[in-house]
């Protein structure tokens, strides 16, 4: 072989080396993120587009791809077992820091301390959020949303029958003694598509009844849970359903739907709904020309025992990185664009998604519904108080919660009392506290 061929084949073999290294180098890692089908389909398909795009584009090594699951009341098993296994995502998602404190007790999931290091993120997100879930000063989840439960109104309805928007819980009361000697449904709340959905109710009068330091003992194991102040919020929220209050009666409760009572609000033949935050992504569907009716709604924080204002704060759901990650910094690289303020405004702006408990501008709600941005407003701004009660998904241990949504349906059909339902929380709950899966509990200084 003479010096020039070997020379030119040569030069062959090291061009198709470095094209082949070239190629290798371009080919972006993937990182899988799981996702729920519970959130509204144009929010999730305008936060998977968007997401998908932008981040792709900026990373260097990394792309993002989406796999849609089951809803909520079908993923929870689904990603236990799936993360168990190691073939879960590279981000876990969870529908609360409940089930993420789960998660990571029983190892499954990465700490995510040397990321907060590296991002900065203790000074991006709220230090309540960053401590949701930690174990032995390792942190393991960042919460999705910053959110609460509101009491929803129809105020054409309202206006109609002279009612004025209740502060405490005695006056919406005496709204839904009118409403149902009028012919009209008291509450829109029907959740046959949802079991886990009756903890928002629960929750709500646990806190807003009781008040929130009660809860906060109760969940410090300073109180138990069958203190005479939960045992009457239990037995005045138990009595509503088989009133008729919810959608009718306790038949039409336990079967119906969510848009059966969204439309049933939206129409005016339901008076009011205690929902989330996460309904005013899709409300102006159910209301005005959108619907077919000329109603407005309007919205008050839920009403508490002594008329001062107090938000339940919760989490819609949490992101973790799965210990079996094969790309844990990808998928923390995902997380800390998710998670800038930029992004966090697009998300709310342009697809409904909510807020996480972020540093965000003072701008950032200009481009909402003003009835929107005075809930947001003032949400963060109790966040950032310390003004708020406990949401089951967000501070209740994995078990309890569940106890709690599943075993109110008892309540509500008078299998149980109010007492037999707070004791056998106690005893779930206490089980839990001693074996250490109670989530970190950051302190009120909320009253009722």
């Amino acid at each position: 072989m003479n010096k020039s061929f070997r020379f030119i084949l040569l030069a062959v073999v090291m061009l198709v080396l470095l094209l082949s290294a070239s190629s290798t180098l371009a080919q972006k890692q993937p990182v899988t993120i799981w996702w729920p089908q519970s959130t509204s389909g144009d929010t999730a398909e305008c936060l998977m587009n968007t997401s998908t795009s932008l981040f792709n584009e900026q990373s260097e090594n990394y792309e993002i791809q989406w796999v849609l699951q089951p809803p909520d009341d079908e993923y929870r098993n689904l990603i236990r077992t799936a993360v168990v296994a190691g073939s879960g995502p590279d981000v876990v998602t969870t529908d609360g820091a409940a089930f993420t404190f789960e998660l990571a007790n029983a190892g499954l999931l990465k700490s995510l301390n040397q990321y907060i290091d590296q991002y900065s993120w203790d000074e991006l997100i709220a230090p309540w959020a960053l401590g949701l879930v930690e174990i032995d000063n390792e942190k393991y989840g960042i919460p999705a949303e910053l959110e609460s439960v509101v009491l929803y109104y129809n105020k054409t309805l309202f206006e109609t029958m002279g009612w004025q928007a209740p502060k405490t819980i005695e006056e919406m009361i005496a709204i839904a003694e009118s409403a149902q000697a009028a012919g009209i449904i008291p509450f829109a709340h029907a959740y046959s598509e949802c079991v886990p959905c009756n903890e928002w109710i629960v929750g709500q009068f646990l806190n807003h009844w009781a008040g929130p330091q009660k809860v906060y003992e109760a969940l410090t194991g300073q109180r138990e849970w069958t203190d005479p102040d939960f045992v009457e919020a239990m037995e005045m929220l138990g009595a509503m359903p088989g009133k008729g209050w919810f959608m009718g009666s306790l038949e039409n409760f336990f079967s119906l739907t969510f848009d059966d009572m969204h439309a049933a609000i939206g129409n005016g033949e339901a008076a009011m709904n205690i929902e989330g935050t996460w309904h005013l992504s899709t409300i102006d569907l159910w209301f005005g020309e959108a619907a077919g009716n000329e109603n407005e709604w309007d919205w008050v924080p839920m009403p508490t025992k002594s008329g001062a204002e107090l938000w339940d704060i919760g989490t819609g759901g949490m992101w973790s990185i799965s210990a079996s990650s094969a790309v844990p910094d990808g998928a923390a690289e995902f997380i800390n664009f998710w998670y800038q303020p930029e992004q966090q405004v697009l998300w709310l702006n342009e697809c409904g998604f909510q807020l996480s408990p972020v540093k965000v501008s003072a701008d950032a709600f200009s481009n909402l519904d003003p009835r929107v941005a005075e809930i947001y407003s003032s949400l963060t701004a109790a966040s950032a108080n310390g003004d708020i009660g406990y949401t089951p998904w967000t501070f209740f241990p994995s078990k309890t919660d569940v106890y709690l949504y599943t075993e109110i349906q008892r309540l509500y059909d008078g299998q149980i009392t109010a007492e037999e339902y707070l004791q056998g929380m106690q005893t779930q709950f206490q089980e839990e506290f001693d074996a250490g899966e109670v989530p970190p509990i950051p302190v009120t200084s909320g009253s009722n």
